[in-house]
């Protein structure tokens, strides 16, 4: 029972606080429940059961993935990104383990401490034949179930990554996005001297141009639309930066190019624009990786007689397949600096702020942290 809920209203959506001034009988009294889009509710749930095989973490940090985003806003419906709600959303998390099952060996109480939310069933097709991210049945903590914008989160021991000791908890919660962004750069097939150009610099932007950087790319072309990104990223290694409300960016390009266009462009932004341009701008073999999340139905124009004559490859990337462990070393090594993309830190009482940050203020946000 929730008793005398108290209501705070932002500009697009509502935060459902319970009263919390009755006796705490063991309940956890921080956990935000994502109910429909524009609204959460801070509730009392009991602490979460382990099984044998699972670990309990108490959460540090938590980070607003694009995807809760689109489910907040309503842009992408929850049935299609697999949300259940009710449910405790976040899947980008770290955390200080505080209990283990008996089945665990490899975990201890006390290890600082990530998790790859995502897991498959291993008895489809495409589980059987190691597409584990494809799984006709995926289950994502955050999403199929409860995530990390709470004190306390559970997770299956072999979903549980240490830490490196020089890896903070703030650090640790970027370590997923930066595993989705690496298998994209893998399948963008970057080499040493490769022309790359990454369209749309929120966080997950500006880590790929990061790995893109670490990959060998020369030139290295950052694109978007607010100055204060554009000026991040060549902080972080773009050789050019380019805001197409200043420059013709077709024709920017070929300038660059001599007339080619990019080997490699990859688009981190989910827009029926983008997507066609990020096509258009790449050259003759090259490569569009096309990797930002539309909203279900959108629909791209395509010219297949220029794509025919450039015997281009379009490629769609998303999740992080055998990632997370190279995301992890990319992160301890100092090669991706995931901490400059960290713009805000909110309270869990603050949530509806942080998620509403980026509409109110997306020129200085870049990646929002939620701390319970």
């Amino acid at each position: 029972m929730h008793a005398h809920p108290s209501l705070e209203e932002g500009s697009n959506g509502k935060l459902y606080i319970d009263d919390v001034s009755k006796p705490n009988l063991g309940l956890i009294l921080h956990a935000a429940f994502w109910y429909k889009p524009g609204e959460f509710k801070i509730e009392d749930v009991e602490k979460p059961q382990i099984k044998p095989n699972e670990v309990l973490i108490r959460i540090k940090y938590c980070g607003i993935c694009g995807t809760d985003l689109h489910a907040f806003t309503g842009e992408i419906p929850a049935s299609w990104l697999g949300i259940i709600p009710p449910v405790i959303l976040g899947h980008e998390f770290s955390g200080e383990v505080v209990e283990v099952g008996k089945d665990v060996t490899e975990i201890e109480v006390g290890d600082k401490v990530t998790v790859d939310p995502m897991y498959g069933c291993g008895r489809c097709v495409p589980c059987r034949r190691g597409d584990i991210k494809q799984c006709l049945v995926m289950k994502t903590i955050g999403y199929s179930e409860n995530g990390g914008f709470a004190e306390y989160c559970k997770a299956r021991c072999d979903l549980v990554y240490k830490l490196p000791t020089n890896v903070s908890f703030e650090e640790g919660a970027l370590i997923e996005p930066v595993s989705c962004a690496y298998h994209t750069i893998e399948r963008a097939e970057i080499h040493p001297g490769t022309c790359v150009a990454i369209l749309g610099l929120g966080s997950i932007g500006l880590i790929l141009l990061q790995l893109a950087k670490m990959a060998g790319a020369y030139p290295l072309i950052a694109i978007d639309l607010i100055p204060q990104k554009l000026e991040l990223a060549k902080k972080l290694g773009a050789d050019i930066v380019l805001n197409p409300k200043e420059v013709d960016l077709t024709e920017e390009i070929k300038n660059i190019t001599n007339g080619y266009g990019v080997e490699v462009c990859i688009e981190a932004v989910g827009k029926k624009g983008t997507y066609e341009q990020a096509i258009d701008l790449v050259g003759i073999g090259g490569r569009a990786i096309l990797m930002g999340f539309c909203p279900q139905g959108t629909t791209i124009s395509l010219d297949t007689w220029s794509m025919m004559l450039k015997e281009i490859t379009i490629k769609l990337s998303r999740e992080n397949p055998f990632t997370f462990e190279k995301a992890i070393t990319t992160i301890e090594s100092g090669k991706v600096n995931v901490k400059a993309l960290i713009s805000h830190v909110f309270s869990l009482e603050e949530i509806l702020e942080g998620f509403e940050s980026f509409k109110k203020e997306p020129e200085k946000t870049v990646k929002v942290l939620i701390k319970p």
